[in-house]
């Protein structure tokens, strides 16, 4: 493909946005007659503007606007219009038109990330769109997963180590988020939100920048307390538009916990694009509110089967949402069976990760609780045992402790040792079952007689309960 550059290093050119679908470009000349560029969507249309009045001279397809030049990939219509008032033909000031080849596009390209990535920040259609790696993915992989299994399992770890380092190692390629009980839409997808249109000169704090319509040409200005309203992107627009923009890379979210927040709430009309096609393109479009739709139109460049602008939404073949969930906990939300199902599983078994736990939590360990009492732990051999008393009590297999559950430091702390265990076994597993495996029945009693080196397990099970015995430090 031949690409055409537009060159502009003998002009000082800004951009202001005035509304939400359209960016003005002037582009002062050296002899002060502006030329005037008005980009509506990917078109920008070069010329003279007086008043209403706007004369056409050059009409183009942007890619990118940065910094004195504009890379773009089509030349739609060229003709040199009179200027207003003295007549002066401006042929003659229009930036100079040379076609590239795709090398050499690209070589500008990252040219220009090195030189201007310290460029105030500008309106979004006009940011530099990178370069990213091609990071090819087998197709077999599943664009929408969930991964379950009983805390301490490892469904973060599974994502990271088979997925997320294999494929994504690139941090601008992935997200990762936790949904919580408060989360919602406006979280997930963006809202308008109020910024701040000043912000501190770096050099000097007792000074202000004016930040709101002209960021490149910044001028200093008093201390002055004023906002103005911004559609901020949250997690998943901004990774879909990552997506959508470079078709060649492909991109992931991680969402951690989704089940801690109404699912199907925060995904809202989101739903519909989870349904993927033969291609995992989503099967079916969805238009988003305007405030999404014009934000999209603002940094979307490419348009095709996934996007059109203020019209369509699709989920792209190279965007992955992979999910872990954990049914175990009380303050969990149930997925409805319509969600669900729009979703491949990975259940990750007990003990399926246990070959990855760390080798001391294999061996004994010493946990310190006072200066008269210490036990011996051995990790693997203690939630091995403590399972199967569990499972022996009919508690459900989403509840056991997976090998991951603690850590190494947390097994030696007391506090971490007594709350994190014993509580979760008191608590959330066993709950009314808690006078079958403890012998006492309130929490309370039951640290301070582990405190105090006591058996706190009730004497069924203290045969089948291995792994934990108090140290002798005499004949230790």
């Amino acid at each position: 493909m031949v690409y055409k550059i537009l060159l502009l290093e003998n002009y000082d050119n800004y951009f202001s946005l005035f509304s939400s679908e359209e960016i003005e470009l002037k582009i002062e000349t050296s002899i002060g007659n502006p030329l005037v560029g008005l980009a509506i969507n990917d078109t920008l249309l070069l010329g003279i503007k007086e008043g209403s009045n706007f004369k056409v001279s050059l009409i183009i397809n942007v890619t990118n606007i940065i910094s004195g030049r504009l890379i773009i990939k089509k030349m739609l219509e060229v003709s040199i219009r009179v200027s207003y008032e003295n007549t002066m033909e401006i042929g003659s000031q229009l930036p100079k038109v040379i076609d590239i080849t795709e090398d050499e596009y690209k070589r500008i390209l990252s040219e220009m990330i090195s030189n201007y990535n310290d460029v105030q920040p500008q309106s979004p259609v006009n940011q530099l769109q990178e370069i990213l790696p091609e990071n090819q993915i087998p197709d077999y992989e599943s664009r929408n997963r969930l991964i379950t299994g009983a805390p301490g399992t490892g469904k973060s770890s599974f994502i990271d180590t088979e997925f997320k380092d294999k494929y994504f190692a690139n941090e601008k390629l992935y997200k990762r988020i936790m949904f919580h009980s408060r989360y919602n839409y406006s979280n997930f997808v963006g809202s308008y939100k109020p910024v701040p249109i000043y912000i501190k000169d770096v050099e000097n704090e007792d000074k202000y920048i004016y930040i709101c319509e002209d960021a490149v040409t910044q001028r200093e200005i008093q201390h002055k307390s004023s906002l103005t309203y911004e559609f901020v992107p949250g997690p998943f627009i901004e990774i879909l538009e990552n997506a959508l923009n470079h078709p060649n890379s492909n991109f992931l979210l991680i969402i951690e916990e989704i089940n801690r927040a109404e699912a199907a709430d925060v995904f809202g009309d989101i739903f519909q694009l989870l349904d993927r096609d033969e291609e995992n393109n989503s099967k079916y479009s969805i238009k988003f509110n305007a405030d999404v739709m014009n934000y999209l139109a603002q940094v979307v460049i490419n348009e095709g089967r996934c996007y059109k602008a203020h019209t369509f939404v699709r989920l792209p073949k190279n965007l992955y949402i992979w999910a872990t969930m954990n049914s175990a906990d009380q303050g969990v939300k149930k997925l409805d069976t319509a969600f669900k199902r729009r979703w491949s599983y990975k259940f990750i078994s007990i003990n399926e990760y246990e070959k990855n736990m760390n080798g001391n939590l294999k061996k004994d360990i010493i946990l310190k609780i006072n200066e008269n009492v210490s036990y011996i732990i051995n990790w693997s051999t203690l939630r091995k045992s403590l399972n199967a008393i569990l499972v022996n009590k009919d508690i459900a297999e989403d509840k056991l402790i997976g090998p991951f559950f603690m850590k190494e430091k947390e097994i030696v702390d007391p506090d971490d040792f007594k709350f994190k265990l014993l509580l979760y076994l008191k608590d959330d597993v066993l709950r009314h079952k808690a006078n079958q495996v403890f012998k006492y029945n309130t929490f309370t009693e039951i640290i301070e007689n582990f405190d105090n080196g006591k058996d706190i397990f009730h004497d069924t099970i203290k045969a089948n309960l291995k792994g934990i015995s108090k140290y002798n430090a005499v004949e230790g």
